[in-house]
């Protein structure tokens, strides 16, 4: 295999967003800042293939090979909690020395002009599969690049024992690229959760997002994360963090220590450089001039957070503030169409353990339509299609209209 010639700068194409305070970031292909310098100190460029893959151009090796450079390839399975990498070098690269371990690691397999490295499974993060690789292949910057890693890792050690007292860790819950991916699929209107993620990259004001709706169950908090995957994909997000507003209320006696505790959970998010997801934020408003303040001088400081109010009523309080208004971009969710709910429900019933009968999708529809108490549109649909596919399951039968029709769906009493 030719060596390929690529630009150092490469490396640039990386987006800085893509990190936290720690330095590292989610997305595995990604190495530490410090590593990306060691191998620009040796002209070594790198291709992030994908999430899970990137690619080491010109690495040099000792002279116990046929060549003096090869191009290494790291690889993890992306459906796998183990994360083991795999590694492949030029499928020319030959080893002409006489260690037994490296004799065995160069029996692997070529395949497209790789040659997959035969060692032990390597767990870890791509910094420390990377020291493993440069090791087998003897190359000079094997020791330096292991020293970044342990320095790398003792540092990480420190942040992790420094979030253990984060208001952000404690009250809210992380969002990872997984449960972004698995919420976008459900999500109806894709073109709006695209225009979220457009407008919270903004650099300049309005640049935080207000999703509000008529009913609640219009799928709010799916738009939500489906921005997210979106932002993930192209790499513009590292750290996310959902959080229910009630959390930070509770326990506040005067309407004073609410507004100093969303102060400190916001400046946490700024220095954490976290993108927020702000369920109900209109509970967390006490109303008074503080919280108003206290909100926009953090969205100046640089938050960035995407937020759903309970009511209309709500969105109209805080569209009566305008140094609010001209900080956020509203957006009014609307109930899907029937056939849009169709083609949601249909998605679901593919997926679904059980046999979900078309007819049975058409009975949810006219029952969601005419039982108000189960919320709106696509909340109240996608509930009695869950609710009749575990029914399904329990019993041991496929969802059709008969069990939708029977399912116990409460008893309220008349307002």
């Amino acid at each position: 295999m030719n060596i390929e010639t690529k630009h150092k700068n490469n490396r640039h194409n990386i987006n800085a967003n893509c990190y936290h305070k720690t330095g590292t970031s989610s997305v595995w292909s990604h190495p530490h800042e410090s590593i990306l310098n060691l191998l620009d100190s040796y002209d070594i460029s790198i291709e992030i293939i994908d999430h899970y893959s990137s690619q080491f151009s010109a690495i040099p090796v000792s002279s116990q090979f046929n060549k003096a450079k090869t191009n290494i390839l790291l690889s993890t399975n992306a459906s796998s909690k183990a994360m083991a990498c795999q590694m492949f070098v030029d499928d020319d690269l030959k080893y002409l020395g006489r260690d037994a371990e490296r004799i065995k690691a160069f029996t692997g397999i070529c395949s497209k002009n790789w040659r997959r490295l035969s060692v032990e499974p390597i767990f870890g993060n791509i910094n420390e599969c990377l020291c493993k690789a440069l090791e087998i292949v003897d190359s000079p910057i094997t020791h330096k690049a292991y020293e970044i890693v342990t320095s790398i890792n003792e540092q990480n050690q420190k942040s992790t024992d420094d979030l253990s007292d984060s208001l952000l860790t404690n009250l809210g819950e992380i969002i990872n690229p997984e449960i972004a991916v698995k919420t976008y699929k459900k999500v109806i209107n894709k073109g709006i959760a695209e225009e979220i993620a457009i407008i919270v990259t903004n650099t300049e004001c309005p640049n935080n997002v207000l999703l509000w709706g008529d009913h609640s169950g219009v799928g709010k908090d799916l738009l939500m994360l489906a921005a997210v995957h979106l932002l993930f994909k192209r790499n513009h997000i590292d750290y996310v963090v959902k959080i229910s507003a009630w959390k930070i209320g509770i326990g506040s006696i005067f309407p004073a220590e609410q507004d100093s505790f969303l102060n400190l959970l916001l400046t946490e998010a700024i220095n954490q450089r976290c993108l927020l997801l702000i369920q109900d934020i209109d509970v967390c408003l006490t109303g008074s001039e503080i919280s108003k303040s206290s909100l926009c001088s953090a969205i100046d400081s640089g938050l960035r957070f995407i937020a759903s109010v309970r009511t209309p009523a709500a969105a109209a309080r805080l569209a009566q503030d305008m140094s609010i208004v001209r900080r956020l971009v509203a957006i009014k969710i609307e109930e899907p169409s029937t056939e849009e709910m169709f083609e949601v429900l249909q998605q679901i019933a593919k997926e679904s353990p059980v046999k979900v009968q078309p007819s049975a999708i058409h009975a949810i529809l006219r029952l969601s339509q005419k039982d108000l108490n189960n919320g709106s549109e696509p909340a109240s649909s996608i509930g009695l299609l869950t609710s009749a596919i575990h029914q399904a399951e329990w019993k041991k039968t496929q969802v059709d209209p008969d069990l939708v029709y029977s399912l116990f769906r409460g008893q309220w009493p008349d307002n």
